[in-house]
């Protein structure tokens, strides 16, 4: 679950939004749509939200947008959090599934649901770069900040058994009538590491191969060489097949 918000001192969000229109759908020849919706009542501030989907893209750009409606100048901070609950392991799979973050200073750091049980990580780590994420064994879904700057990174027990993992962005200032824009960028999607890479620096490090990552890393490539000459990943395994009894006969035949 990915929820966004905003926090701070005489900061209080809307309890109800609306759009301009019922039902969106991306028409024919257009690659994105955007949704956005502004939050009713009154406050400190009001809160506009914007989320874009593309085509053929696990990315969505979400932003806020804030203004200062009172007479005074506040501060606040735009929350970004995903929430998950533990599942036990698929047949007997020890893939990683948990909360996870990223900076140039603290690299790929993992902090599992026991972890967080314990109180371990309560503290938030300060950055000026980076993502959050939240990994399920095939899957994940991650706030990618859209820019460097200021923020933390912060892991939590919501209740009894869901955990939360998420991103604090400082508003800094905000005068009366200042308008100010929060963006970060959504990955809801499969863990594919060519794509991966492209989208944040150390993003692809989520791939966990366990401890046999020796033999799945470089099959993995001779995997994706098959399919680059045979277009399917059908045939790509059947020769990955055909070339590792090849390369084993020699054994095979001493066994027998």
């Amino acid at each position: 679950k990915a929820t966004i918000g905003l926090t701070g001192t005489g900061v209080e969000e809307p309890g109800r939004y609306v759009s301009a229109r019922d039902y969106y759908d991306l028409p024919s020849g257009a690659d994105s749509l955007e949704v956005r919706i502004v939050g009713t009542g009154t406050g400190d501030v009001q809160i506009a939200k914007s989320y874009t989907f593309h085509r053929g893209s696990y990315l969505i750009e979400v932003a806020q947008e804030i203004t200062n409606t009172s007479g005074r100048v506040l501060h606040a901070k735009a929350v970004f959090e995903l929430s998950d609950t533990p599942t036990a392991p698929s047949l007997g799979a020890t893939v990683y599934s948990g909360p996870a973050y990223y900076s140039t200073a603290s690299q790929y750091r993992k902090m599992g649901f026991e972890e967080i049980a314990k109180g371990k990580g309560a503290e938030p780590v300060k950055a000026d770069n980076g993502w959050v994420a939240m990994v399920r064994h095939y899957f994940v879904s991650a706030w990618i900040p859209e820019a460097s700057g200021d923020r933390e990174y912060f892991t939590r027990q919501i209740s009894q058994n869901v955990y939360g993992a998420g991103v604090r962005i400082p508003v800094v200032e905000l005068a009366p009538g200042d308008i100010r824009r929060i963006g970060v960028r959504l990955y809801a999607g499969p863990q594919e590491q060519n794509t991966m890479a492209a989208i944040a620096p150390g993003f692809e490090e989520i791939l966990d191969y366990g401890w046999l990552a020796i033999l799945s890393i470089p099959l993995l490539w001779l995997l994706k060489a098959f399919h680059a000459v045979a277009g399917n990943w059908g045939w790509s395994i059947v020769l990955l097949t055909v070339l590792v009894k090849g390369v084993l006969y020699p054994l095979s035949v001493g066994s027998y």
